[in-house]
């Protein structure tokens, strides 16, 4: 590459930027997820497919996805402890 020539590429974002950008995304997926898995654990009937909305998380996203979706269920707000 030669010097001084530009090569029409959008500078990259800052790592931090694109980390807080991915904890966030990262977060709405939690809570997505919490959201399902308290609309099964609200019908007796379904609570066997509470299963489906931890599948495919780590054992911590797992927990926080049942502690989010056990406030929701008892009406409380979400809180993602870190």
């Amino acid at each position: 590459m030669q010097k001084g020539k530009k090569t029409g590429v959008a500078p990259k974002k800052t790592t931090a930027s694109t980390q807080v950008e991915k904890e966030a995304q990262h977060n709405e997926l939690l809570i997505e997820r919490a959201h399902e898995w308290a609309h099964f654990h609200r019908n007796p009937r379904s609570r066997d497919r509470m299963d489906e909305a931890l599948k495919g998380l780590c054992k911590a996203d797992q927990r926080k996805v049942y502690l989010c979706g056990q406030r929701i269920a008892a009406g409380l707000t979400v809180r993602l402890a870190k």
